[in-house]
């Protein structure tokens, strides 16, 4: 379970955090010229910190319970995917909770839903063969199995070619939205700030 939760809070902080991050710091929008993809590259990148560091300590436990293992440096390929992930999500998020205050609160009280929906608390590989299907939509979980498939169950990210092909068809979507959006919605920021 806290392999669960070492993404589970990285993915929230991104989620909630930066739907956040434009109406928090809205004096460098308004008040200086400075280029608004700073701003969410920045505090995505603060929060990855954090997560490293959780890591580390889950690593050293894993080290002393489990034993290090080749499958461990699979983490490099999930924590940067993660969070370019998450960081094209909040070129989405970000602008348009800018826009609506209303749209913020969604987004909060949505992520209480999604933590039970994720997978986070339990193996989603064991449920029967139609939800486990559906739960392979969920890009949460992908990141969630992944972490678990790398320091838990010893498998490789290419053995679960479904979920491998249905994450990466949700980041091209997630990548293009979020450029798509940003670049619509960047210039009117000042001015909705």
């Amino acid at each position: 379970m806290f392999v669960g939760f070492i993404p589970w809070f990285f993915i929230n902080d991104s989620i909630v955090q930066g739907a956040k991050t434009l109406r928090v710091n809205r004096q460098f929008i308004t008040k200086v010229k400075f280029p608004v993809s700073t701003i969410l590259t920045y505090t995505s990148l603060s929060r990855l910190f954090v997560h490293l560091f959780l890591v580390i300590i889950l690593y050293v436990y894993i080290l002393f319970t489990v034993g290090p293992s080749w499958y461990n440096l699979q983490f490099f390929l999930y924590c940067p995917l993660m969070y370019v992930f998450f960081l094209a999500l909040s070129w989405s998020t970000a602008p348009m909770s800018a826009f609506s205050k209303d749209f913020e609160n969604m987004i909060v009280s949505v992520m209480s839903g999604v933590f039970w929906l994720s997978g986070i608390m339990y193996n989603t590989y064991s449920m029967d063969s139609p939800l486990n299907f559906i739960m392979l939509f969920n890009p949460i979980n992908f990141f969630v199995n992944g972490y678990r498939n790398c320091f838990l169950y010893n498998r490789m990210f290419f053995e679960y070619k479904t979920e491998l092909a249905i994450f990466l068809a949700e980041f091209a979507v997630v990548f293009a939205l979020g450029i798509f959006n940003y670049n619509r919605l960047r210039k009117k920021l000042p001015d909705v700030l």
